[in-house]
């Protein structure tokens, strides 16, 4: 099998075209990660401290708000991803771009 300059040229559009869709849509999630976020549903003051990679430690006086916080986290870091996935699922994904 010969590779000729055509496949070369589709294969580097093609592989740009992934990384800049990986990009741009990564760039949907721009959550707040930092300051104080009033959130109804706690009971006491919850802190959530972020490390270098972004990994969230919880820290509350009870097990409801730890638990409740950890799906605020969560959704927060998660919600586009599995926004997708619902929507790749079920064949449409093109609803998220109009």
């Amino acid at each position: 099998m010969k590779v000729t300059p055509k496949k070369w040229i589709v294969l580097i559009v093609f592989i740009i075209v992934i990384f800049g869709g990986y990009f741009f849509i990564s760039g949907f999630n721009e959550s707040q990660r930092d300051g104080v976020i009033s959130v109804p549903g706690l009971t006491e003051p919850v802190r959530v401290v972020r490390d270098a990679k972004n990994m969230a430690y919880i820290y509350a006086k009870n097990s409801h708000d730890v638990f409740f916080a950890q799906g605020f986290i969560t959704a927060q870091d998660r919600l586009f991803s599995m926004e997708i996935v619902k929507l790749l699922s079920k064949g449409r994904v093109s609803e998220l771009f109009g």
